[in-house]
């Protein structure tokens, strides 16, 4: 199944997508894992908590 995954963070209480991403994975779990992997990469993700929202 094909996830869009938004990275988004929080600003002045809302949401700014600072990264988008397309994943191919069996489960929402396995989308989750490899978004994970994503975030640390982020360069955002040093200063700021970049939240993860999948869509199917």
């Amino acid at each position: 199944m094909l996830f869009e995954v938004d990275f988004a963070v929080k600003i002045n209480n809302c949401f700014q997508t600072v990264h988008k991403a397309f994943i191919d994975a069996e489960s929402v779990l396995e989308c989750h894992d490899q978004a994970e992997e994503v975030r640390e990469q982020l360069p955002v993700n040093q200063n700021n908590h970049v939240h993860i929202f999948i869509e199917a």
